[in-house]
């Protein structure tokens, strides 16, 4: 299976790309740039993945790197806690699932997986809930939480209308 990875150059995105390797997987990235690639993947023993360069914002380019794609991981996300960067995270994050999560629906991927993360389901409803896949997408506090949650609300327009889109929550 051929699989597109967005995010593949940060923590969670390096390390699944290496398991998709060592499943025999191809993995194409979409990247801002290649120079983390290599950077990134290599204490991990992964060397020479397709990478393209582009953009999660910008459909086009989006859509030519799932270009003969089967299924895609969603990992890019921006990351940050400092205030000033707020309404970058709070922008980019859910456009970026947006796009990504659209344009592989519109393309037949499957699966189409979308990394969030479990503060999108802080604080618990009710208070004292055990947090699952199904809890609900809550309003959490700090731009990087809350820009998640927004982007698991597409993720999960994108299910109720039977789409293969799966979401996962890793832990810290």
């Amino acid at each position: 299976m051929r699989v597109l990875v967005t995010g593949g150059t940060g923590f969670v995105g390096c390390h699944s790309v290496a398991a998709l390797v060592s499943q025999g997987h191809q993995v194409r990235l979409l990247v801002r740039s290649r120079d983390q690639v290599a950077r990134s993947l290599s204490p991990l023993g992964v060397a020479d993945v397709e990478s393209v360069v582009g953009d999660v914002t910008a459909p086009q380019s989006v859509e030519e790197a799932m270009a003969g794609c089967d299924a895609v991981l969603h990992a890019a996300a921006v990351y940050s806690t400092d205030p000033r960067a707020a309404s970058r995270v709070r922008e980019t994050n859910p456009r970026a699932a947006e796009i990504v999560l659209g344009a592989a629906v519109r393309m037949g991927l499957d699966p189409v997986v979308h990394v969030s993360s479990y503060t999108a389901l802080l604080p618990p409803q009710p208070p004292d809930a055990v947090l699952t896949p199904d809890s609900p997408v809550t309003r959490p506090a700090g731009a990087y939480s809350r820009s998640k949650a927004e982007s698991d609300q597409v993720a999960r327009r994108y299910q109720e209308q039977g789409a293969p889109v799966v979401i996962v929550y890793p832990g810290g």
